[in-house]
């Protein structure tokens, strides 16, 4: 599902990647500074309020954390990122909880990585990984150069 600032944002990125690098340069510095403003909102975002227990927002990081208490479920998340900017998903559950976390780039170049202390990491392919929490949580990272838009989706397999 596309909302109406993904469609926006895609369409001036798609412009901009037309143009010579001069005239991007002056195209960006002719239009108004509100609409070249992020809104943190639309960097991360998760389709599961239930689960959703922290969001923290700053200039170049943003972060989301997912509880997963002792019922199993499920959380679809994505956003956009870019040069230096980083998003982490912080999924919190008990010790020895397992989770498939899938992977997918939609536009650009995102990376991710998992990590988090005593979990361990089974990659699968194709984006898909199986993680077991060690200490009751762990943090999944995404960043890009120069921008990337990504699908998460984080299952709980069994709990502890």
């Amino acid at each position: 599902m596309i909302v109406p600032w993904q469609s926006r944002r895609m369409n001036l990125i798609r412009f901009f990647k037309k143009m010579c690098p001069i005239c991007c340069l002056i195209a960006l510095l002719s239009v108004p500074l509100p609409v070249l403003a992020l809104d943190s909102r639309e960097i991360l975002w998760a389709d599961c309020p239930d689960r959703l227990s922290c969001r923290k927002d700053t200039t170049s990081r943003s972060r989301i954390c997912l509880e997963f208490k002792r019922e199993k479920g499920q959380c679809r998340a994505g956003g956009m990122v870019g040069g230096e900017h980083i998003s982490t998903v912080r999924v919190r559950a008990g010790q020895g909880a397992w989770f498939l976390v899938l992977f997918k780039k939609i536009n650009g170049t995102p990376e991710h990585w998992i990590q988090g202390r005593g979990i361990q990491v089974h990659y699968i392919g194709n984006g898909q990984t199986w993680v077991k929490t060690g200490d009751g949580f762990f943090d999944i990272r995404v960043s890009a150069h120069p921008y990337g838009e990504f699908s998460l989706f984080v299952k709980q397999l069994a709990p502890k």
